[in-house]
Formats: structure tokens, C-alpha cells, sequence
């Protein structure tokens, strides 16, 4: 009933009608043969990739869809795993992925190449060949780095293509936090060596199948997830790698499609600016940017904190540069940074590592640039000027000494002898 939904391709309701019909035909597929069948196996892939299709034909539950599929992920991982840790294909089940081919009238066959089989590749003649997910794949997709990374140990020695030593990689990076630019580092160039096959031997070793996501998508991605994560280590020069980062994303703007990668790519874009030219850039674009990918890919938890992030910023800088005085006593910047810090992939280390540079962004948008004819530079030089015509009275001991105070906090002890409250207001404002 699956291949009735194109058949029907223009007409929705038809197309509806066809997916309804095909889903309970899986469901009595996987009731009825045994778990570890291929049949079942088969019907159970089919039915978490027809509501992965569902969420880009029709007009759904999104939410309910997204659950399910994830439900159907682990069920197939735990089964694989169950059935098969033991199995003599044990590579394919839990590492590289196998082949289903079937007739649709009872026969039914699996294949294990000594390759990472393509995901998402199905072929339909005669008989039906579909690419199964290995566990790993599975758990990779749904981000359960702790069961990727079980069997990463327990069956290290198929990990043996670019692809799946980038994964190893990055599943390492998830559970070896405090290894993760290192990490980053190496899937990135495991994903970048991921090269098209030049020969015939290597083409029919891949059953002539190939793809570039992981040199055009992947080895981008987790580059710049490397220089944004050695910030932490590196606060001085977050200005240097947020750049670099931004070179890193260049040409994941189209191609392969990652509605996580293009999320990211929004959320660095912004950091850069911030920190290097705040007023330069528009917030009406990352907005529309970001929200397109929202509409594209499933809605996350993390999206209304991005949103938060972009449009707090935006405004704050605004304030900063319209109404200074007023926007210290309003902590826009430091709830929008608040929000960033709770997207998993920036998180509160990143996030601290880069209030430093952008409060020093900040400040030049609250004072300006240095212009002697402007009020506000014209009030803080004259204060200079007459602090020097006053210097030589101290010299002439016609000043008393100040008294030395040891152990001073200025931050803490400022307000009883400043302005009350503005040391402190500045101090939270720019998260300093």
C-alpha cells in the first residue's frame, strides 16, 4: 500500500488514504512472525520510516508522530541487540547494517556486506531490497550515546569505514565530555576522508552505492563544534574560533539538509556577530531563519530557548546603543544568555566562555566609539582633565594621603561609596 501513496501523488486524500491502509498491514506483520524474523524485522523498519514520511506529506501530530518513531527506534535496537550480540553477524546487526529482500509472497532473505550499508536505499523490481539500520545506527539517531557507546566497545573492530569511525568518534565525544574537541576533531576528519569510490572493485565493494553527507554535511558540522567548544579552554580568543566556526558551517546552507546542523548554524552565525559587530546584523533574518528550520524538521524543546536568545540580544544591543542608561536596569542581555545556555549544543560552559567578549560588545555599544565632540565622551573627558589639573596638589602635600584598603571586593563594596547600584547593575547586565 506504501507504493499507492506515489501512486496517488497530487491527490492528498487518496495518498492519506493509502498510508492509513499500509500502517495496520506492518502492525499484523509484527504481531504475527516471530521478533528476530526478517518479516517482522522488515515491517518494523517500514513503519517508523512511513511516519517519518508522514511528517513531510501530511498534516499531523507531530509531537505523537516524532514519539512513535523513537519508540520504534529503540524497539528495533533492543531486538537486534537481543537476538543477535551473539549471532556470526554480529557486525551487521549491531555496526554496519544488513539487507531484507523479499517477493511480498513468503520469501524472505538477509544480506551482511562487509560494508556500512547506505541508509535509506531501497530498491523495489521483482523482489523488494531494503537497507536495514544497524543498532548503532539506531541509537545514534535518537541520541542514546550510552547504548551507542556499549556496543562501540564491545565491537570495536567493524568500525572500520570513514563513516563509522566518525560516529565512533562523536558518540565518544557525548560520554568523554571533557575529551569532546579532541573528539570532534578526529570525526571530523574521519567524515572528511569519506571519499567517492574511484575504482570498480570499490564501487561493487559499496554495491555501487555512495553518498557525500559526510565530507559535504557531517565533517563540517562537527569542525566547528570542535572551535566553539575550545572556547571554554580558550576565552581570549573566542572571537578568533566563533570565526572559524562560521568558515566551518560555509556551504551547509544547502545540499544535505540537517535541521540540527542548520540550527546551530543560525545560533553561531549570531554569537559571531555579537561579538564582533552586534549592530551589523539582522535579527528579522536569523528569526525567519531559524523558524524555517522549525517548519522543516521536527519542533524541538531547545527552539522557543533559541528564539529567546536571538530575539533578547537583538533587543538588548538596541538598548545598549539607544537608551544605555536605561537598558542596565532591564537584564535583557543576561536572560538571553541564560536561554542559550540550556541548548544542548552550545550549553552553560560555552555560553560562560563567551560573556566575557560579549560584554566587552556591550560596553562599545553603550559608550560608542570614541568621539570627543559626543555628550557622553565630552563629560567622561572633562572628568579626566580635572582630575590632572588636581594631580600636582597631592604632590604639593596639599591633599591628605588616601588610606590603603586591603582585601577590596569592588564589586561588592562599590555601591556604599559610588552611585549606588550601578557597579552592580553593570556587573549582572554584561554577565562579567
Amino acid at each position: 500500500m506504501l507504493r499507492a501513496v506515489d501512486a496517488a501523488w497530487g491527490d492528498p486524500e487518496r495518498m492519506s488514504e493509502a498510508q492509513r491502509a499500509a500502517l495496520p498491514d506492518f502492525d499484523r506483520v509484527i504481531s504475527e512472525y516471530a521478533p528476530e524474523s526478517a518479516a517482522s524485522l522488515a515491517s518494523l523498519y517500514k513503519t517508523r520510516q512511513s511516519l517519518e514520511r508522514t511528517l513531510w506529506l501530511f498534516d499531523a501530530d507531530r509531537t505523537a508522530i516524532v514519539t512513535r518513531v523513537r519508540e520504534l527506534n529503540s524497539e528495533l535496537a533492543q531486538r537486534l541487540l537481543t537476538h543477535f550480540a551473539n549471532s556470526d553477524q554480529a557486525d551487521n546487526y549491531l555496526v554496519r547494517g544488513f539487507v531484507i529482500t523479499t517477493d511480498l509472497d513468503g520469501a524472505w532473505e538477509e544480506h551482511f556486506p562487509d560494508y556500512e550499508v547506505p541508509l535509506g536505499v531501497e530498491q523495489w523490481s521483482q523482489e523488494i531490497i531494503l537497507n536495514v539500520p544497524s543498532a548503532f545506527h539506531l541509537f545514534v539517531a535518537d541520541g542514546d550515546w550510552q547504548g551507542a557507546h556499549e556496543i562501540a566497545r564491545a565491537r570495536s573492530s567493524a568500525f572500520t569505514t570513514p563513516g563509522l569511525k566518525g560516529w565512533q568518534a562523536v558518540t565518544l565525544a557525548h560520554v568523554e565530555p571533557g575529551e569532546a574537541i579532541r573528539w570532534f576533531d578526529e570525526a571530523a576528519e574521519s567524515f572528511a576522508a569519506d571519499a567517492a569510490p574511484t575504482t570498480d572493485d570499490e564501487r561493487n565493494r559499496r554495491s555501487g552505492s555512495w553518498s557525500s553527507i559526510n565530507q559535504q554535511l557531517w565533517a563540517k558540522y562537527f569542525l566547528a563544534r570542535a572551535r566553539v567548544i575550545e572556547s571554554i579552554r580558550t576565552p581570549s580568543e573566542v572571537q578568533g574560533l566563533l570565526h572559524k566556526a562560521v568558515e566551518a558551517l560555509k556551504g551547509t546552507e544547502a545540499g544535505w539538509h540537517s535541521g540540527e546542523v542548520s540550527r546551530f548554524r543560525v545560533l553561531i552565525n549570531v554569537l559571531a556577530r555579537l561579538v564582533a559587530d552586534p549592530l551589523s546584523f539582522s535579527a528579522d533574518g536569523a528569526r525567519r531563519e531559524y523558524e524555517r528550520e522549525m517548519h522543516m524538521s521536527e519542533e524541538t524543546e531547545e527552539d522557543q530557548l533559541a528564539l529567546t536568545f536571538i530575539a533578547g540580544a537583538t533587543d538588548a544591543f538596541q538598548g545598549f546603543e539607544s537608551e544605555p542608561e536605561s537598558e542596565l536596569t532591564r537584564n535583557r542581555l543576561a536572560h538571553a544568555l541564560d536561554a542559550l545556555a540550556n541548548i544542548p549544543t552550545i550549553g552553560p560552559d560555552v555560553t560562560n566562555a563567551m560573556r566575557p567578549a560579549i560584554g566587552r560588545s556591550a560596553l562599545r555599544a553603550a559608550l560608542g566609539p570614541i568621539d570627543l565632540t559626543h555628550e557622553r565622551w565630552t563629560r567622561l573627558w572633562g572628568d579626566v582633565c580635572r582630575l590632572e589639573d588636581q594631580r600636582g596638589l597631592v604632590v604639593d602635600r596639599r591633599v591628605p594621603p588616601l588610606a590603603v584598603v586591603e582585601q577590596l571586593h569592588v564589586v561588592e563594596q562599590a555601591c556604599p561609596r559610588l552611585v549606588p547600584g550601578s557597579v552592580v547593575a553593570v556587573h549582572h547586565q554584561f554577565g562579567l
